[in-house]
């Protein structure tokens, strides 16, 4: 099945693809800013290595893809002026 454009979804459907996109954006934002923080300062404690930028780096392109996703779903939602509190 393929998957719908967000124009061709009724409003019930579009409601519920931003609750589902909703809180992976908030857990991989969270998730981006603990492991920044705590790269920094595993390399200021020991010796600065460019494999501990591996982390950031990984979740920062996951990051990009969801947060494009979700501004998509918004964007589709305020076009509709739909509620963004539900």
């Amino acid at each position: 099945m393929q998957e719908k454009q967000l124009n061709e979804l009724s409003d019930e459907e579009l409601l519920k693809k931003w609750k589902d996109t909703k809180t992976p954006y908030l857990f991989v934002m969270a998730t981006m800013i603990v492991s920044v923080i705590f790269t920094f300062i595993r390399m200021f404690i020991s010796d600065f290595e460019f494999s501990m930028l591996a982390v950031p780096v990984f979740v920062g392109i996951i990051a990009f893809s969801i947060t494009n996703n979700y501004k998509a779903v918004e964007a589709e939602m305020k076009a509709r002026n739909l509620n963004l509190k539900k």
